[in-house]
């Protein structure tokens, strides 16, 4: 085992320097210093942040919610009543909780614009609606069909755009694909 301090960029940098100092400041006020850094790499360690660990093995950073709240706990009945160290942790894991969101609407957003264009370039028109039968996707070739922008398009129902007796023709379609789930083909002629 080697002794190493993670050398992770910004945010674990301060958290082990805002750990530290709250040791430290627990050390003048708590009952045992040694109980309390016993409990700040407790803490460390349960949220997957190894000060020791071994050379192939690489340092991660993780949590919930939970576990924030035993810390807290652990950490407050240690202190007698303050605990900055677990505010510190929980301020952390929340900006990484973030920052993964962030990501995960990222890679949302892309997959959207790839499965935009992709059904862009069939040159049959194609859309999608809701279970309320609005309209909330098409492609290029269906609003040229409409005859309409996009953004007049989306959202509303066929009743918006056709008359009452042909909007309920492609009512009646549409909730038969939504309860046998099978596409419906139409084919003018």
């Amino acid at each position: 085992m080697a002794y190493r301090v993670s050398t992770m960029a910004g945010m674990l940098a301060a958290v082990l320097a805002g750990a530290l100092a709250d040791c430290l400041l627990q050390a003048f006020f708590a009952p045992s210093p040694v109980l309390t850094v016993l409990l700040m790499l407790f803490a460390l360690s349960m949220l997957g942040v190894y000060l020791f660990f071994n050379a192939s093995q690489k340092p991660r950073i993780g949590g919930t919610a939970g576990l924030h709240a035993l810390i807290d706990t652990s950490l407050k009945e240690a202190a007698g009543g303050r605990s900055l160290f677990a505010g510190a942790l929980r301020r952390f894991v929340s900006r990484k909780q973030s920052r993964e969101m962030a990501d995960m609407m990222n890679q949302l957003h892309n997959s959207r614009i790839f499965l935009k264009n992709i059904i862009n370039h069939v040159a049959d028109p194609i859309f999608v609606k809701d279970r309320q039968h609005r309209l909330v996707e098409g492609n290029s070739a269906f609003w040229r069909l409409m005859g309409k922008a996009e953004a007049d398009v989306l959202g509303k129902t066929d009743y918006s755009f056709f008359p009452k007796d042909e909007a309920d023709v492609f009512w009646e379609k549409d909730e038969e694909v939504f309860t046998t789930a099978k596409e419906n083909i139409n084919i003018e002629k």
